[in-house]
Formats: C-alpha cells, sequence, structure tokens
C-alpha cells in the first residue's frame, strides 16, 4: 500500500486540495500545475518514486527511493523546525529539485500551507505575508537582500542550500531575526542530514540530525548512514572533521590540491579571499613542472585583487598565479563546474 493513503490531501495557496480531488483542481498558474501534478504521483498506486542528483560532480542521474523514504525525510525536517498544521511554507525552487520535491511532501505529511511563487532570483519580492519556513539557494538569498531587505522581516526560518553560502551573505543574515540554516545533504540523503544554524561563530560545523550515523573512511572523508533512507553506509568526497555533535566541512577530496607534496584544500584558501573579492571565483590546482600541481586563483571577470592584503593560513595557501576568464561553467542548479572550467582554460587560450 502507497504511504501516502495515510493523508488527506494537501493544503496549497489557500485551500485545502483532497487527494481524489486533485486531478480535477483548476491550477492557477503552470508553476501549481507542476505541484498538483508531483501530488498526483504521491497519491497514485506506486509505492516508488524518483529523484534527480544535481550533477554537481558529474553526470545527472536517477534515483529510485521508496515513498517512505519521502515521509521519513519529512518528518525530520518537519520536527526539526516544527512545522505543524499552523504553519506557512513558501516553495520557490525549481520542482525538477529534490529539494523543492521534499517540501511539497512535507506540507502533505505536516498539514501545513504551502504557498507556490514562480522561482526566481528574488523570490521574497511583493511578499505580504508572514513565512514560517523558506528553503531558498545562496543566490536568492543574497538578491532578496539586495533588492527587497525589509522583506526579511516576515520571514521565520531560513533554509539555504544547493550553493555556496559566502561569508559576506553569512555575516548579513547573522544580523537579521531571522533564523537562518545552512543543510547538508544530497540527493542520495533526500536533502539535508546536518544542518548549520548561521551565525557570527558557527563557521562550517554541521549538526546531524537525530537518527543519523556518521564516520569518516580511510581518506577522512564522511560516511553517512541515514536509516530508512540511505539503506547502509553511503560514502562521500566530503572531507570533514568530527565532533561530538556532528562534523566540520573541510572541502572535497576531488577538488584537493598536492602542491609539491603538500596537500591543499581549496575550499580553505577560499576562506580567506572572500573579503577582497567580489567577483565568482574558486581556488584549483593547474599543472606545474617545479611543483607537480600549483594553486592558481580563478576569478570569472576582469578583476584583479590585491593578495598582499590576505593573512592567509598557511604561505603554501597563497596563489601562485591568477587566472581571469570571462565566464565559468556551471551545473544547472548554479553550482561552478570546476574541473570543467579549468581544462577549458587549459584547452583553450580565448576564454
Amino acid at each position: 500500500m502507497n504511504p501516502f493513503s495515510a493523508y488527506r490531501g494537501i493544503r496549497l495557496n489557500g485551500r485545502f486540495i483532497n487527494s481524489e480531488d486533485l486531478h480535477s483542481v483548476e491550477p492557477t498558474d503552470s508553476f501549481e500545475k507542476e505541484v498538483l501534478d508531483y501530488c498526483i504521483h504521491l497519491f497514485d498506486d506506486g509505492n516508488d518514486t524518483v529523484v534527480t542528483t544535481s550533477g554537481s560532480t558529474g553526470a545527472p542521474k536517477e534515483l529510485v527511493f521508496p515513498k517512505s523514504a519521502l515521509i521519513k525525510s519529512a518528518e525530520e525536517t518537519n520536527d526539526y523546525f516544527n512545522l505543524h498544521s499552523q504553519s506557512k511554507a513558501l516553495l520557490c525552487l525549481p520542482l525538477q529539485y529534490v529539494a523543492a520535491k521534499l517540501m511539497v511532501v512535507r506540507a502533505v505529511v505536516g498539514e501545513f500551507e504551502l504557498i507556490t511563487k514562480m522561482p526566481a532570483i528574488n523570490p521574497l519580492k511583493d511578499l505580504t505575508k508572514t513565512i514560517s519556513f523558506v528553503p531558498m539557494t545562496p543566490h536568492q538569498a543574497a538578491t532578496a537582500l539586495l533588492d527587497s531587505p525589509k522583506s526579511f522581516d516576515l520571514v521565520e526560518i531560513l533554509l539555504l542550500g544547493g550553493g555556496k553560502v559566502s561569508r559576506e551573505l553569512r555575516g548579513k543574515l547573522s544580523e537579521l531575526a531571522v533564523k537562518s540554516f545552512i543543510g547538508f545533504g544530497m540527493a542520495e540523503t533526500l536533502t539535508h542530514f546536518a544542518l548549520n544554524k548561521i551565525s557570527r561563530d558557527t563557521g562550517s560545523h554541521f549538526h546531524k540530525l537525530s537518527d543519523v550515523k556518521i564516520t569518516t573512511d580511510e581518506r577522512g572523508c564522511l560516511v553517512v548512514n541515514r536509516p530508512g533512507i540511505t539503506e547502509g553506509n553511503l560514502l562521500t568526497n566530503d572531507l570533514v572533521e568530527l565532533t561530538d555533535e556532528g562534523f566540520k566541512w573541510l572541502g572535497r577530496i576531488d577538488n584537493l590540491i598536492n602542491s609539491g607534496g603538500v596537500k591543499i584544500i581549496p575550499e580553505e584558501v577560499e576562506q580567506s579571499l572572500h573579503s577582497i573579492i567580489d567577483s565568482n571565483f574558486f581556488i584549483a590546482g593547474i599543472p606545474d613542472s617545479m611543483l607537480g600541481m600549483k594553486v592558481v586563483l580563478f576569478i570569472e571577470g576582469s578583476e584583479k585583487p590585491d593578495l598582499e592584503k590576505v593573512d592567509f593560513q598557511e604561505k603554501y595557501h597563497r596563489p601562485k598565479e591568477i587566472i581571469n576568464m570571462k565566464t565559468f561553467l556551471y551545473t544547472r542548479s548554479g553550482k561552478i563546474r570546476r574541473k570543467e572550467t579549468v581544462q577549458q582554460r587549459l584547452g583553450f587560450t580565448d576564454c
């Protein structure tokens, strides 16, 4: 039996829609129609569902989960953020991504109202009602802060995911009344299994959800076991340092640079550079005859930062070269495709 048969339907944009009436409802716009179609899928006779990975570390792929796993993930999020029948949540993410799909599931399971807004770079524009909970990308949050900062007064909880959260964005959000979090997860874990509450001093420390089990492998990478969802241990390429309540994220092992026998985590170097670079940028290694690989700063655009102003954690963190490019390559969800961008630059002189 489909586990969603235990639920009545969904509260969507000011009205309750019984599961039996989903086919006959006239949608108000194309985005609401997508949500209604997904609800029809949730309540149909099938017991499985398919989610697609973002493609940030390779080609997007389809993953099959039992629908009970969707419910378990939704229950854990609803419990953590105390989302209940009196809550109102805003959905402003494209429905092809697992983060948006899980918002629909959370609304069904938690019986709270889901308000849909066509995905845009500033989803809080023209917001007039108090919202209990909204997941957004860092780019959406940064744009909303720039264009309509007062709108955050109407948001109680903000969950960021799907991209890198800059030090500048962290700082601005930490000064607001909204409770802001960064989720750590992936399609394979049906969204976040750990959360980082944004404040002035939390850094990259993530607290795991209560039933999640974490360890590290021989590489120092995170191993996750989320009962009912991962079906055992899930190996990641995320370098971490385990703590009592979770872990500190260090970077991705596939980004690691071996320069002259020293292993350098690009993300650690990037932390030192956020305060002096306004453009999109990243650190990567490129071949070098002396060092094997050398640390290089890639910047999108023509910005030329003064590296003498930076207090690097280690002397070997200082980039040996700065490469400016007209544009980087990105995934569909807006993440920089580092490897492909570097390969493009090395393969073609006119970028």
